[in-house]
């Protein structure tokens, strides 16, 4: 079979092949997958070659916490093995096997890096687990990353001695020499990345159960705690609580003017609106003069000027105004007349502009 065979029997058998690979096996399977070993029999299920599988998760950026980042002994081995025989015969068969196992060490280190990317990203945004779950995932990820610092220095002492033995490998290394500091030194920031993980979902675990408690005690009616420490600070203090049998708002402390108090709400209360019938007509309510400054003078002088913005105006009247929030309440009354236009834009202020037409 062909590349190009393979390919068009992976289009015939498209659908097959994904329902197996998103519900991870199937009963049955067509004997020409079955042939190519792209399904092979597990018990009675029929399941996708694990290659492939792997293959199609680093294409669409797809990880399981179950991925094993393996050491590279056997590889930094081979490099000494290799090197040695090639400088015993210099035969070129052995530098093209180190070439080779260059580009194959450089693609696992740019997969794993892809790979421990998309692990943190998945940690971080997973709410498919329990937090017990993802700490102990957390804490294996970290185990299994932080003994590649390790091997990673290995691998470099072995490049560094490979690099005298030949002008082509020197060139190849020199070339690769960014992305292997990039890759040694995103371990030690993903580590980093981790660790910070690890503390604040501890953390979030840790208050998660005190929150359980607290809301176990509220409904056990276990609240004298929190009772007390609502009452401690008298000064902030607003109410007394009287323990009955029906726990209620008893009374305000006897700290507060209750003459003075009862008079301030009083002038609070607003009286019953009556409810407005089908022919009743709005009527405008003429403008009230303000006792702290003249209005008829300002009035005055804004259907003299039609300024396009009141408030800036009425800033630069420094003659009528003692003091400068008096500015702001006389712009506000000023609203309440009918020769006035709203603009959409605002002035330095950061106060809408309002224009007099006069």
């Amino acid at each position: 079979m062909t590349h190009l065979q393979l390919i068009e029997m992976l289009y015939r058998h498209k659908d097959e092949i994904h329902q197996a690979y998103m519900h991870t096996g199937t009963l049955g399977a067509s004997d020409e997958l079955i042939k190519s070993t792209l399904f092979i029999k597990v018990a009675d299920e029929y399941q996708l070659n694990q290659t492939y599988i792997t293959f199609v998760d680093s294409i669409l950026d797809r990880v399981d916490y179950g991925v094993v980042f393996e050491d590279y002994e056997k590889e930094n081995a081979k490099l000494i093995l290799l090197r040695k025989k090639y400088l015993q015969h210099k035969k070129p068969y052995y530098k093209e096997q180190i070439s080779k196992l260059i580009d194959d060490i450089y693609l696992r280190f740019f997969y794993r890096d892809n790979h421990i990317r998309l692990l943190l990203k998945k940690l971080e945004h997973d709410v498919s687990l329990e937090i017990e779950i993802i700490i102990e995932e957390a804490n294996a990820i970290l185990h299994d990353i932080s003994e590649l610092i390790d091997a990673n220095d290995k691998i470099y002492k072995t490049f560094v001695e490979i690099q005298e033995l030949d002008d082509d490998i020197k060139t190849k290394l020199t070339k690769l020499e960014i992305d292997f500091f990039r890759f040694s030194n995103n371990i030690e920031n993903y580590i980093s990345q981790l660790q910070r993980f690890i503390i604040q979902t501890k953390e979030k675990r840790r208050q998660n159960r005190l929150f359980m408690q607290v809301a176990n005690d509220i409904l056990n009616e276990k609240d004298i705690k929190l009772d007390d420490h609502l009452l401690a600070d008298t000064s902030t203090r607003c109410y007394t609580i009287e323990y009955t049998k029906r726990k209620k708002v008893k009374s305000l402390p006897s700290f507060y003017d209750t003459a003075l108090l009862k008079k301030a709400l009083k002038s609070l209360e607003l009286t019953k609106s009556k409810r407005a019938s089908a022919n009743s007509k709005l009527q405008e309510t003429a403008p009230q003069k303000l006792l702290m400054v003249d209005i008829d003078v300002i009035v005055a002088r804004l259907d003299e000027n039609k300024p396009y913005d009141i408030y800036t105006f009425l800033k630069e009247q420094k003659d009528l105004f003692k003091q400068e929030d008096e500015i702001f309440k006389v712009y506000l009354h000023l609203l309440s007349y009918t020769n006035i236009n709203y603009r959409n834009t605002f002035n330095m202020d950061g106060i809408r502009c309002v224009e007099w037409r006069g």
